[in-house]
């Protein structure tokens, strides 16, 4: 079974928030692929030095259709739920997920500004042609369910928290 990495998007994948993925591949591996072919999903690539990385398989995926190449200017709106930054923005707001280390992004949206503008997380910038990978997430691994559970948790306190710091602000001040 071949291998995708989601790196920093792995949480949206663990989420089932993520169905899209833009890959810098060569044409002739690119043409391996197959609509309904299974895919292993991991966080980072698991190379021989996995066990230095920490590097971990989060679940199995399912190509939807055989990938095709697109520039990044065409990517459309709503892929920007597709490849999970919605999701990612409720996981930043909530403090799990930074995006500081790509491209110099100061959030999910300005992350997903940067690529759709300027090209692909070290490309050097300009547009790129990219392959499109639709998928679905078939299964999660136990440690995909833990970053699920985590990162899901984490989001529904953070929302709590600022829904009741919302009401005390609409609360009339206590008479003395």
């Amino acid at each position: 079974m071949r291998i995708i990495s989601f790196g920093h998007t792995a949480p949206a994948f663990c989420a089932l928030e993520k169905t899209v993925t833009r890959r810098a591949w060569n044409d002739r591996y690119a043409a391996a692929w197959r609509a309904g072919e299974l895919f292993a999903a991991w966080d980072h690539l698991p190379r021989a030095k996995a066990s230095v990385t920490g590097a971990q398989r989060l679940g199995t995926g399912r190509l939807l259709a055989a990938p095709r190449k697109e520039s990044t200017t065409m990517a459309p709106g709503s892929d920007y739920d597709a490849e999970g930054f919605a999701f990612l923005d409720r996981l930043y707001a909530a403090r799990r997920w930074s995006p500081r280390s790509i491209l110099g992004a100061s959030s999910p949206a300005d992350l997903w500004r940067r690529w759709h503008d300027v090209g692909a997380a070290g490309s050097g910038g300009g547009a790129q042609e990219l392959y499109v990978v639709r998928f679905a997430v078939v299964e999660l691994t136990e440690a995909g369910q833990r970053m699920a559970v985590r990162d899901l948790g984490a989001i529904v306190r953070a929302e709590r928290a600022a829904e009741r710091a919302a009401e005390r602000a609409r609360e009339p001040e206590a008479v003395a």
